[in-house]
């Protein structure tokens, strides 16, 4: 098979404080020193943040305001955005969109799957970000007395890539999958099911359930966004472009920091990014509190009560997830549970 070398979509971004261009690749992560830089001219050199009318060249084109510099950068960026779907099949990890605010004070936005974050031109980062509460700014190392600029957009946007768990790689319909430490490649392949063959994820050097065992995922967490496959050996098989948006469901819902995150922390327990509480009844019985099917990733709660019965043996517990005599007990279970599936 001849692999097919792909062009590699970019975003322009406009930094105001020193009236420069960066272009950031939408694929792969990058260094500040690598990033392409194009200056914008104005006639005196500098210019003052409230001024209206300028004038600015960019690239040998003319523009009288800021407003139509970034109206020429964001729509040129969606075209990006656009070329990206075209070529790979699903959406990039986020989209960067600028606007001048009623100062002339440029706002960047950048759209994740997760939401949507603004930043003012020389601003202050939130501490959220500084502390890196949000997953996919869990790689970037940005400090308190940062600002808003190219530096700091290069490190957020290399801790983005990092996170999205699915992306293309260079060659046609080959995506590069993160799970923790490993790399895997994958592909959308055929197989035959019936008179129609379907397509599904297939993985180059592994097994095809990797993923979903890695980060949890069952069929009926995704079942609404593909409603025409079905699973074959446990594999989730059905159209093309139901295989492509079942990508671009993992990538909305899974951060590669996150996948296979476990802590206790006093009676606290976070999952694969779920939370549960260790609780205490009133007889001094011990249980969890929150959607222990989905932390741990599993089908029913008579897994979560076979678990225990192979654990402490064919005695009665009580409650719906089972009640354990001792709060070791239960972390007991818990570490079998996240082992079970």
């Amino acid at each position: 098979m001849i692999i097919q070398l792909l062009e590699e979509p970019t975003y322009l971004y406009f930094d105001q404080m020193v009236m420069k261009v960066y272009q950031l690749p939408i694929m792969c992560t990058t260094q500040l020193p690598a990033v392409e830089v194009y200056n914008v001219r104005h006639p005196q050199g500098t210019m003052s943040m409230r001024e209206r009318e300028v004038d600015l060249w960019f690239q040998d084109a003319h523009y009288n305001t800021i407003g139509d510099l970034l109206k020429y950068i964001n729509k040129r960026n969606e075209r990006m955005f656009k070329y990206y779907v075209e070529k790979f099949g699903i959406s990039p990890a986020y989209f960067l969109d600028q606007e001048a605010d009623a100062d002339n004070v440029v706002i960047t936005t950048i759209v994740t799957h997760f939401d949507s974050y603004h930043f003012e031109c020389d601003g202050r980062i939130d501490y959220e970000i500084i502390e890196k509460t949000i997953p996919v700014f869990s790689y970037a190392d940005i400090k308190e007395d940062d600002r808003f600029g190219a530096e700091v957009l290069v490190k957020m946007h290399n801790s983005i890539i990092k996170n999205q768990v699915i992306k293309p790689s260079i060659y046609k319909n080959v995506y590069t999958v993160k799970m923790g430490d490993l790399f895997a490649k994958a592909t959308i392949k055929t197989i035959d099911i019936g008179r129609v063959p379907g397509y599904h994820l297939h993985f180059l050097s592994h097994h095809d359930r990797i993923i979903f065992d890695y980060y949890h995922i069952r069929y009926s967490d995704f079942a609404y966004v593909i409603p025409d496959t079905k699973l074959s050996n446990g594999i989730p098989v059905g159209p093309e472009k139901d295989i492509r948006r079942l990508i671009n469901y993992i990538n909305m819902t899974y951060c590669v920091c996150e996948g296979s995150k476990f802590s206790v922390n006093d009676n606290i327990i976070i999952c694969n990014k779920h939370k549960l509480e260790i609780t205490q009844t009133r007889s001094g019985k011990w249980y969890i509190k929150g959607d222990a099917l989905l932390a741990f990733g599993l089908d029913s709660m008579e897994v979560i009560r076979k678990a225990a019965s192979d654990l402490f043996g064919k005695k009665r517990m009580n409650g719906v997830f089972p009640e354990c005599d001792s709060k070791e007990d239960l972390l007991r279970l818990v570490e079998v549970l996240r082992k079970y599936r």
